[in-house]
């Protein structure tokens, strides 16, 4: 199923495209997302918990400067990836270096 998410006018294209790629993948892969609303631990709090709404998740991840995604299939979590806005050679600052997740990150930036 093809996701319907919009751009925000603040949010540059090439970022939404990374972005967009990246859940859109997600989903066709059957996975749940966690947001956490900071890429550092100390300051992040939940606001989206195993959702499949990536809607959802979309407006929840670019509400802040940074949010960190937990990738879960099932009840299993395997990988994050680190979101930086405003970065947009490295939108995707840093993820977990494991074959789901590294083919997550590369279909989602080669789209």
């Amino acid at each position: 199923m093809k996701l319907k998410l919009e751009r925000p006018e603040e949010m540059n294209r090439e970022e939404f495209h990374i972005i967009a790629g990246l859940l859109q993948e997600a989903a066709d892969r059957g996975y749940k997302v966690t947001v956490w609303d900071s890429a550092y631990d100390e300051y992040a709090d939940k606001v989206v918990h195993r959702s499949t709404d990536y809607l959802k998740v979309f407006e929840a991840m670019h509400s802040g400067e940074s949010a960190t995604l937990e990738f879960f299939d099932g009840k299993i979590g395997f990988g994050t990836a680190i979101i930086l806005w405003g970065e947009r050679d490295t939108i995707i600052s840093d993820y977990t270096d494991i074959p789901e997740i590294s083919s997550l990150v590369e279909t989602a930036e080669a789209a």
